[in-house]
This record gives C-alpha cells, structure tokens and sequence, in this order.
C-alpha cells in the first residue's frame, strides 16, 4: 500500500525554504531608542543630562533649561540612525 499523503520531513522541508531570506533582520538598539526622538523633518532630540534629581539646589532658570530638549550633534546622529535601524 502506498501513502498519498507526504510524511512530517516533506512537510518540514517546504516550511523552512519558505522562511529563508537574503539577510538577516537589523536589531534595533533599544538603549538608543528610549533616548532619542526622531523629528517629522528627520533630526534627532535628546534630554539633557543632570535633569534627574537634586533639584532643590539648582536655580529656577537652569531648571527650566534643563527641560527642553536638544537635537544630537552630527558626529553621533549618523551611530544613533544606523542602531535605531534607520
């Protein structure tokens, strides 16, 4: 008696030539993602340093400085891209 149907390794075999691609996928770095913000014109934002804690003894104008947020300088923004995949 012969079997029509295919066994599980035919089966197998057709799923994973289904699968394989030319590359593999870019990982996003996610240190890097929780930092930076991509603007809808394309530039990158970050917060500013020192703006966590001990804020009682910085002055009412550094502190409101210390909220804005400030664009990645140009030698980073091209490493900063290239982890977030871009």
């Amino acid at each position: 008696m012969t079997n029509s149907c295919p066994g599980p390794a035919a089966e197998g075999a057709r799923r994973r030539a289904r699968k394989v691609s030319a590359m593999p996928k870019m990982k996003t770095n996610k240190a890097v993602a929780a930092r930076v913000k991509i603007t809808a014109g394309g530039k990158l934002l970050r917060g500013r340093p020192l703006a966590g804690h001990l804020k009682s003894r910085k002055s009412p104008k550094r502190i409101r400085r210390l909220r804005k947020r400030r664009t990645v300088s140009k030698g980073f923004t091209r490493h900063a891209r290239r982890m977030l995949g871009r």
